[in-house]
């Protein structure tokens, strides 16, 4: 039975014997009064490909072409650089790096010529990536949302540190115990009678209450979680605005990803805001009667109330957006040390949620990670010094490992994605045309049209920036 011609790059040639080489990459390791070596096995070795065939003027087979054309078709394909596809006539499409090639001719050159390829598979490349920002997502459900809900431990350390914190700092304010805040607290004024704590207290919690509810609304609106609609339902309304749900490597649902109609998206949408609403609810009971010896349970409605409102943000781009917006939130009226602590308490909780959302966070290009880090990061050091100046070490370590874990993750999510480049043609084309020229790939105009942002998909600027690849 006949080979099956073979192609590398497209350039086809008949193929007359193919051989096949492999094996297991083997240490073997010989120790001094063992006769018996210990072989270690490191895993597969790279296969390499050596193909014998021929080039024949005007075969049919081999596309028809002169036998001269032939040949300046491999040769061209054999002198790009980097690795390249090779239609095997067996083993079928194998991305390779050539090692060498030979073209021969004889007296029958103008007919004929012998072909020689010899190649090694290959792959991406990769770096090892140290990494302890591992994200555990968990199966939640809100009524009859069901939804992913990533948690990151630095987030969690962040929690556990903040209700810890506050615990004692009103501990101390109550028993009339000097506090050493450096500068935050200690510069701040007010009565540190049991009254004087509760009302200080209360008055805090109900204007952060209010914030959080005006978010609530602002992550629920219609025109924010309308992007959700999937294509599968007739509606193409999201294609261009995906949020960062969708990247080049990775894709996440939202908490809307299954709702395929308007009504859909605003009953989800009415239950994960109530859920906001109870979470609030509690939380301003809280103040008014919790023990102010052992203010855990309040910190934790605290918690809980941005992580309520995290859940309720279609995708981690509007997300980052409104808790970004939350911690640069400056509230009216006089300061004290008990408000300046739920501020903190309130930012640090924002912190956390803000950690885990960036978790989820799919990057559209490494200058897009790049911009996300230089977004999040000084907030983040700003809230560890305020951390330090209140004399909360833990937090403030917490806020650290939050930074570290962003920029990990952000990083670690473009590695494979291209750079930014500036395009220029010279009249405006529609998006599928220019994702074909540019990519290769038509179905990639959903993601030019998001990136450019044209007047209309049919007209393109003449100069842009896209992803180089």
């Amino acid at each position: 039975m006949a080979l099956a011609p073979a192609a590398f790059r497209g350039a086809k040639f008949a193929v007359v014997e193919n051989q096949s080489a492999g094996g297991r990459r083997v240490v073997v390791h010989q120790y001094p009064g063992k006769e018996v070596s210990w072989a270690e096995d490191l895993g597969r070795d790279a296969r390499r490909f050596r193909l014998h065939g021929f080039v024949l003027d005007g075969s049919v087979k081999l596309g028809g072409s002169s036998v001269s054309m032939q040949r300046a078709a491999l040769l061209a394909a054999c002198d790009k650089p980097g690795p390249g596809t090779l239609d095997h006539p067996t083993l079928g499409k194998i991305t390779v790096a050539l090692l060498r090639w030979t073209i021969g001719e004889g007296l029958d050159a103008e007919n004929y010529s012998e072909v020689e390829i010899e190649a090694v598979e290959t792959g991406q490349q990769e770096y090892p990536v140290a990494s302890s920002a591992a994200t555990t997502n968990l199966q939640k459900q809100v009524g009859d949302v069901q939804f992913i809900r990533p948690l990151t431990p630095a987030g969690s350390r962040l929690r556990k540190a903040l209700i810890s914190f506050a615990k004692s700092t009103v501990l101390a304010l109550i028993s009339g115990k000097p506090i050493g805040f450096s500068s935050l607290l200690a510069s701040a004024t007010g009565l540190l009678s049991v009254a004087g704590v509760r009302t200080d207290l209360v008055g805090r919690i109900a204007g952060w209450v209010s914030r959080v509810l005006w978010y609530a609304n602002d992550a629920t609106a219609l025109y924010r979680i309308a992007t959700g609609l999937i294509a599968s339902s007739g509606s193409t309304y999201g294609r261009y605005a995906l949020g960062a749900n969708s990247g080049l490597i990775a894709t996440n649902q939202s908490a809307y990803a299954n709702d395929q109609t308007i009504s859909g998206l605003t009953s989800d949408a009415s239950v994960l805001r109530q859920e906001v609403k109870d979470r609030a609810a509690a939380t301003s009971a809280l103040a008014a009667s919790v023990d102010l010896a052992d203010i855990t349970d309040l910190a934790t409605a605290v918690t809980d109330m941005i992580d309520a409102l995290l859940d309720c943000c279609a995708d981690p781009a509007d997300a980052i957006r409104i808790l970004l917006s939350l911690i640069a939130t400056t509230l009216s009226g006089g300061s004290t040390s008990i408000t300046a602590l739920v501020d903190l308490m309130v930012c640090q909780a924002a912190a956390a949620a803000l950690t885990d959302a960036v978790s989820r966070y799919q990057p559209s290009s490494t200058d897009d990670a790049a911009a996300r880090i230089a977004q999040i990061a000084p907030v983040l050091d700003k809230l560890a010094v305020q951390a330090a100046d209140a004399g909360a070490d833990d937090v403030h370590a917490a806020l650290r490992d939050c930074r570290a874990a962003i920029v990990v993750m952000l990083r670690d999510a473009a590695a494979t994605a291209a750079d930014l480049r500036e395009f220029a043609f010279g009249q405006p084309l529609p998006a599928l045309l220019i994702a074909q020229q540019l990519y290769g790939d038509a179905t990639r105009a959903d993601q030019l049209v998001g990136q450019v942002n044209p007047i209309h998909p049919l007209f393109f600027p003449l100069t842009f920036e896209a992803l180089a690849s």
